[in-house]
């Protein structure tokens, strides 16, 4: 049993849209209204879901967000600026919150058996779309992302890591990678917590990846690679630190969020 959550989960009032857990076509929200709805639990866990309100029977894409450690899905919503990027893209934001406030990292374990959940519960009743579920974290949450995209693969259209740390056993859980899916990975290149590339680097090995070419921008640089089966992955090693990288709006650096969401997009 996971322990009660310590930090009180935040709860949005403007435009909020009420979905009805058993019967999710009947949203209480206009077409094309940007909405928050409030929070819900799957177990001891809980999530809120930040969305622009689908036009009848229409399904979205979902971006689930993993915060960091110690945190909650408050944080990385903030901090990762996502909604901004889910109101101008169109697809559902989701932030779950986990009640040890940390993320075991863990292909197979408690965790990865509570984002399956979630994954069920979006598409059952949020109107997620099943063959566009992507999964995000940062740090340790970066660290979940990886582990659970070897656990969940075969669910997951996609994952991006952003400066994931190598909590726990992370590499050890790469380490046991058979089929590689789509992967954006950020290092902070004046991050202290550099035990995240050794698992990145086994990813590439584990996954079969060839580099296949390289770019820079005015805080960044791009190496992307063509793993087993076709699978891409991009590595963006920025000039900063243990952050989620950038801010929405600013054209002169790099901002994570649309980084990620770009490279999902480019998967369909």
């Amino acid at each position: 049993m996971k322990r009660l959550l310590g930090a009180a989960a935040f709860l949005f009032a403007m435009t909020a849209c009420t979905a009805d857990e058993t019967e999710p076509a009947s949203l209480d929200c206009e077409p094309g209204e940007f909405t928050h709805a409030p929070e819900a639990a799957v177990g001891d866990y809980t999530y809120t879901r930040s969305f622009t309100c689908p036009e009848d029977d229409a399904l979205l894409p979902a971006v689930i967000v993993l915060h960091g450690m110690p945190g909650s899905g408050v944080l990385v919503q903030t901090n990762s600026n996502m909604d901004a990027m889910a109101e101008e893209a169109g697809f559902m934001a989701v932030y779950p919150s986990n009640p040890d406030r940390e993320w075991d990292a863990q292909a197979e374990g408690e965790d990865a058996a509570f984002l399956g959940e979630l994954v069920d519960r979006l598409v059952d009743d949020h109107r997620a779309d099943p063959d566009r579920i992507y999964l995000s974290g940062f740090s340790n949450g970066g660290d979940m992302t990886l582990a659970a995209a070897v656990g969940l693969g075969e669910r997951l259209a996609g994952a991006a890591a952003v400066v994931p740390s190598g909590t726990f056993d992370t590499l050890g859980q790469v380490e046991t990678l058979e089929t590689p899916i789509p992967l954006a990975a950020f290092v902070g290149v004046n991050d202290p917590r550099v035990q995240g590339q050794p698992v990145l680097d086994t990813w590439r090995t584990r996954g079969e990846c060839t580099e296949t070419e390289s770019s820079s921008g005015a805080d960044f640089e791009r190496t992307a690679w063509t793993c087993a089966g076709g699978v891409p992955m991009v590595e963006y090693r920025v000039h900063g630190g243990h952050e989620w990288f950038g801010l929405p709006g600013r054209e002169d650096s790099l901002w994570a969020s649309r980084e990620i969401w770009d490279f999902f997009t480019a998967l369909e």
